[in-house]
């Protein structure tokens, strides 16, 4: 089976499929010392964004517009 045909096969399974391979394949990538997988990675971080968002929401922080971020980061990287 060729590279293409793998890609083919794969675009041609359901979403859920799509993303249980996904998946998969992302975990492949943990090696046996690493503490956490992919999946429980994610999930870690989803919490985490959900955490920041609600920090934002109950005024506990403020946030930087884009803009401010960017030219800060020009004047510190250049650019």
């Amino acid at each position: 089976m060729t590279h293409a045909d793998i890609v083919h096969a794969a675009l041609a399974l359901s979403d859920e499929d799509r993303l249980a391979l996904i998946e998969r394949l992302m975990d492949s990538f943990d090696s046996e010392d690493e503490s956490i997988t992919n999946r429980e990675w994610t999930h870690a971080w989803a919490s985490e964004a959900a955490d920041r968002l609600d920090a934002l929401d109950q005024g506990r922080v403020t946030g930087v517009d884009a803009d401010t971020v960017h030219r800060a980061l020009r004047k510190q990287f250049g650019g």
